[in-house]
């Protein structure tokens, strides 16, 4: 019978080289004892390698031949053992790989996240970031490793970010304040929003805390630009208003002073009689210019204020436009679909403004036998389509100062509406222009 001190040396060794051979040395004691039963018939050639295995090393150190058979039960109890352990272990590893994936996964989210992230510690230190706080603060990673963060912030900002870290600290809660943020590689301050908050689960001893940077510069920039923007459109609808303002008045002037001056004039000279033949003929001639003058005024002034926009309607206005000045070899074709009810006076104005302009460039400019106006009307839009078989133009030059003065007054007064204008033409082939102004943009 071995003793005790033998017994316990040779179990010892046993271990020593069991676990050197399949270097389990550390995993064995993580592996729960029911994971070790209940073998299966493909598990039978493992048990039997690692039972032979541990024989060759075991049997040499036992002395007594009648312990023999007792410790190869033990040895094959064992060998079972170690075959659900080496199992168990390929399971462990595929979990560890798997979870190395996952890992290596939210790695790279964290480092290519659109929002600048800083890990600092409880007295500012960096300790890690990503890349967008690397291009944010200009320097590498291992260039801002180390380095206090309130160094990229104003000097008058440094004891407001002490403050805003130490209450991120003792609240336990996430706080938000706006910093200015000195970039290496750029001339002007960076206006960021900050969120900072202590992660949990931290080194023993240690705080740690998560700060996202936000950089609002360029949301600045635009809504500095959208602002400006606006700015210019409520400066030209008050400059559009005041046209409309003194058009109308003096529209009412042409009609009211000179037109009844005109008319007047030549009322007194219609009176005259018994005149010789070379007055008769002054008198003649001067009434006919008088006639053209004063039908020109009349003209003018219904250009300048058509009244009858206002009483009756868009539909009526294009219409009459048309009928006014018709031009001796130009076919002028005219449709309006779903004009059921008026439009607001802002609208009802600026889609004349813009027919009225189209149909001039038509008449003077294109040299065109057929010209079509089209006014389509639904719930969200209102299109004006003018189309002739002209000498047409070159578009390129609609955002260009050789741009004439009518062009560029549709223009502003499709922006003005919030509107969009597209031109399709060619040299010798014609213009189409089609003109979008939204209802609902402009309030309808």
């Amino acid at each position: 019978m071995l003793c005790l001190s033998t017994f316990t040396y040779n179990l010892v060794t046993f271990f020593v080289y069991a676990a050197k051979y399949y270097e389990y040395s550390i995993t064995l004691k993580f592996i729960p004892i029911s994971l070790m039963s209940n073998n299966t018939p493909g598990e039978h050639s493992v048990i039997q390698r690692i039972q032979h295995k541990l024989e060759d090393i075991l049997l040499p150190l036992l002395r007594e031949e009648a312990n023999s058979e007792q410790t190869r039960k033990v040895v094959k109890t064992l060998a079972t053992q170690l075959a659900a352990n080496e199992q168990h272990i390929e399971l462990l590893k595929q979990t560890i790989l798997e979870q190395e994936k996952q890992l290596h996964y939210t790695a790279s989210l964290y480092m290519h996240a659109p929002a600048s992230h800083i890990l600092i510690n409880g007295n500012g230190i960096i300790i890690n970031c990503n890349l967008a706080a690397q291009q944010l603060l200009g320097k590498e990673k291992r260039a801002l490793s180390g380095r206090i963060f309130h160094f990229f912030l104003p000097a008058a900002e440094r004891q407001a970010f002490r403050e805003f870290i130490n209450a991120a600290i003792h609240r336990s809660e996430t706080q938000y304040q706006y910093f200015n943020i000195k970039a290496q590689q750029k001339e002007q301050l960076i206006k960021a929003y900050m969120a900072c908050k202590v992660i949990p689960d931290a080194l023993p001893g240690e705080t740690h805390l998560s700060l996202v940077l936000v950089d609002l510069t360029q949301h600045l920039i635009s809504q500095e630009t959208l602002q400006q923007e606006q700015l210019s459109i409520e400066k030209l609808k008050a400059i559009t208003a005041t046209q409309e303002e003194e058009r109308s008045r003096i529209a009412e002037s042409l009609h009211n002073e000179l037109g009844q001056t005109l008319y007047g004039a030549h009322l007194s000279l219609e009176r005259q009689t018994n005149l010789d033949a070379y007055n008769a003929e002054i008198k003649n001639e001067t009434v006919n210019i008088l006639r053209t003058a004063l039908t020109q005024t009349r003209t003018l002034a219904f250009e300048l204020a058509p009244p009858i926009l206002e009483g009756y309607g868009l539909k009526a206005t294009i219409e009459d436009l048309l009928i006014r000045n018709k031009q001796q070899g130009l076919n002028i074709t005219s449709k309006i679909s779903n004009y059921t009810r008026r439009l607001p006076p802002a609208i009802e104005i600026t889609v004349f403004r813009i027919v009225q302009e189209l149909y001039t460039n038509v008449t003077k400019h294109a040299r065109a036998t057929e010209a079509g106006i089209q006014l389509s009307i639904t719930k969200k839009n209102v299109e004006v389509t003018v189309i002739d078989n002209g000498i047409g133009m070159n578009t390129t030059i609609i955002d260009d100062q050789k741009a004439g003065f009518g062009l560029k007054n549709i223009c502003s007064r499709t922006k003005l509406m919030d509107g969009k204008i597209s031109i399709h033409s060619a040299p010798g082939k014609g213009t189409k222009v089609i003109v979008t102004i939204p209802l609902n943009q402009a309030g309808h």
